[in-house]
């Protein structure tokens, strides 16, 4: 991170720098940033007057708090002061326009020199305001001049602009810059310091401005947003699928006629790279400044699939069933619900994992077949942990689950347990009440979540999974009586108490179950849950039940009993929580998915474990060290993460190829 800082500044310098000798050879009107950026891009993130928008945050309630905090007075402002000192004028730089783009994803690890940056290649412009020039200019002139006499610095002209190009040995790169009318840009290819160039000259006509999906793409955007980012799922693509064809090759630097077969069988997945085109995404204050709204988009290539469950395995459009919030306690922290065509998710999932394994497949071949030796095992498809599964399950997923599931279905974060785990004392150990040894043991925070799943049919389902866990109750067993036998039967033998045949016909007549199951009768719903013999955390285990049309399993029957009263008794759900009710009026009324998350509740919960409690009286009251963590500095952090509020999203398709993401939090201060 201090690296890219570190390039960052230097380039901005550097920038800043070129107006010191600047002279403008020709009046250029630049009427966007995108029309001097290259359209080949992945990433295209703008902003207006950020100096501005950094300001205005710097002045509100949540920065003072920050601002008075020991880790930014001990860590931060050191290092800002710094740079203030020898870059006065950096925000005069930030007024206007600023776009940072990325157009590579840089070298994957393993494939880099030591100490080399892996950062791919990117394109810095940003725009002066006309009146702050001449007070840069003479900020920068000494600077300048300093620098200038290095050998690390050399100049060029392209198309009579002029290139500056500073080296970083240390870093193994190099940055250029170049200043056209009132943009500068910078990148550490010049090559694209180039092509802007050409572009600022209409000398070229691939700009970003005029591509037809960036343009569609940024007619959503809310322009007075802090900041909006633009993706070409294409362009990301064309960079990660040849970087799996170079790392598949067998010196690891340049593709072989083995890789190129590999790269052939990544043919069966580009289905899926066809289906996703661009998104956009973006940020807002709310109108008064009490939280963040936030709105994404992504285009799908319908029309290009050519596998309707794979395009369903990305995209459904069926609203979700507002009765399962009546499955989620009042007090829940969080929740995660949406809609899915199970059978179409089921189908493309295959398709997906078989893709893989044709890939990791031909990964292999690539690199001249498996080498395992001495007892190694060759790698494991994916296809067969999946087969494997559904033997130790005794049911066919796609055959017998799949066709009893609806379309809604959940994950819920109700609330943090604390739990003790205990330990054992050391044997002879006794305490004064009692000759035995006593059991120890030490808190852990433990979430309790569960899940839902609607039903397209309860009584088959439940049948369904009684013949799961018989199934994999009674192989369990087996499994540790047949060890306990040959265990048993062994040390007898060994004693010489009796014969082999004996031992084990005792040692099977003293066998018993590990696992067992039962069923408890709560509110008239069934609660069947799996038991472990000796199992220290008596409260842990298996459970499931089935509540009008849905299915709820966890692994606390605590918990599902809590998840019943809550459906039976609706005032206890997530319906009558204000702040949820609250949030949802602010996001599209009807969704394939919402997420919820209580960030103050989940921080309240966490404070008042015994757990957080211990941990912060080891701490000394006061931060003694520049680096040091002290309970002052807890309890300013707790301060601040206290102004984070609730956060809800959802998601939702708008047309036939277009999925829109829109989402709120709650923040303190802003």
């Amino acid at each position: 991170m201090k690296k890219l800082l570190g390039i960052f500044l230097v380039a901005v310098v550097l920038a800043g720098a070129a107006y010191y000798g600047y002279q403008e050879l020709q009046k250029i009107s630049i009427s966007s940033l995108e029309s001097i950026t290259p359209d080949d891009v992945v990433y295209y993130l703008y902003s207006f007057d950020l100096g501005g928008k950094v300001k205005d945050f710097q002045s509100s309630e949540l920065f003072k708090q920050v601002y008075t905090t020991s880790f930014y007075l001990n860590l931060i402002e050191p290092e800002l002061s710094k740079i203030r000192k020898r870059v006065p004028f950096l925000p005069d730089f930030f007024q206007k326009d600023t776009a940072f783009v990325m157009y590579s994803l840089g070298k994957a690890a393993g494939y880099t020199k030591p100490g080399e940056v892996q950062l791919g290649d990117f394109l810095f412009l940003f725009r002066i305001d006309p009146n702050k020039q001449a007070s840069i200019k003479k900020s920068v002139s000494d600077f300048y001049l300093s620098l200038a006499a290095k050998d690390q610095v050399s100049f060029e002209k392209h198309k009579g602009i002029r290139v500056t190009n500073y080296r970083l040995p240390k870093m193994n790169i190099s940055v250029h810059y170049a200043v056209v009318s009132d943009v500068v840009m910078i990148s550490n290819s010049i090559g694209l310091i180039q092509k802007s160039i050409d572009l600022a000259k209409n000398q070229a006509q691939a700009s970003l401005s005029v591509n037809a999906s960036f343009r569609k793409a940024k007619a959503r955007i809310d322009k007075d947003a802090l900041f909006w980012l633009y993706m070409s799922n294409r362009n990301y693509y064309k960079q990660v699928l040849p970087a799996y064809m170079v790392g598949a090759s067998s010196s690891g630097k340049s593709p072989d006629s083995q890789s190129l077969v590999y790269f052939s069988k990544l043919k069966s997945i580009m289905d899926w790279v066809n289906i996703l085109e661009d998104s956009v995404f973006y940020v807002q204050h709310d109108e008064l400044k009490s939280g963040l709204f936030f709105k994404a988009y992504q285009v799908f290539n319908k029309p290009l699939s050519s596998d309707e469950n794979a395009f369903k395995f990305l995209y459904f459009n069926q609203a979700v069933d507002k009765d399962t919030f009546l499955l989620i306690p009042r007090n829940a922290i969080g929740y995660f619900g949406g809609t899915q065509d199970m059978v179409s998710l089921w189908k493309g999932f295959q398709k997906f994992y078989g893709a893989m394994d044709e890939i990791a497949e031909a990964g292999i071949q690539a690199k001249g077949g498996f080498l395992g030796s001495r007892g190694a095992m060759p790698p494991v498809k994916i296809s067969d942990l999946f087969q494997r599964l559904e033997s130790a399950l005794g049911v066919s997923i796609e055959k017998e689950v799949l066709p009893l599931a609806g379309n809604n279905l959940s994950v819920v974060l109700a609330d943090i347990e604390e739990i003790e785990i205990p330990i054992p004392a050391k044997p002879g150990k006794a305490s004064a009440q009692t000759a035995l040894p006593q059991a120890q043991g030490f808190p852990m925070m433990l979430p309790r979540f569960y899940f839902t799943l609607e039903l397209k049919d309860s009584v088959k389902m439940r049948q369904v999974m009684d013949k799961i866990i018989s199934h994999v109750t009674a192989n369990i067993n087996q499994s540790i009586r047949q060890k306990e036998m040959l265990m048993k039967a062994a040390q007898q033998v060994q004693q010489g108490a009796q014969d082999a045949e004996g031992a084990q016909a005792q040692a099977q007549e003293a066998a018993v179950d590990y696992v067992i199951t039962s069923t408890e009768a709560y509110s008239n719903t069934l609660i069947t849950s799996v038991d472990i013999k000796d199992f220290p955390l008596v409260g842990l285990k298996f459970n499931y039940c089935i509540i009008g049309k849905y299915a709820v399993f966890s692994y606390s029957p605590a918990l599902t009993k809590k998840v019943i009263d809550a459906y039976l008794k609706k005032g206890n759900s997530l319906m009558s929580n204000f702040e949820f009710e609250s949030m949802q009026s602010r996001l599209p009324s009807s969704y394939s998915s919402i997420m919820f998350f209580d960030f103050k509740k989940l921080l309240d919960e966490v404070k008042e474990t015994m757990l957080f409690r211990q941990l912060y009286l080891t701490l000394p009251e006061k931060t003694k060290a520049k680096n040091s963590f002290s309970q002052e500095t807890v309890d300013s952090m707790l301060n601040i993460l206290g102004n984070i509020g609730v956060f809800v999203s959802t998601t939702r398709s708008i047309d036939d190829v277009t999925v829109e993401t829109s989402g709120y939090i709650k923040i303190k201060g802003l």
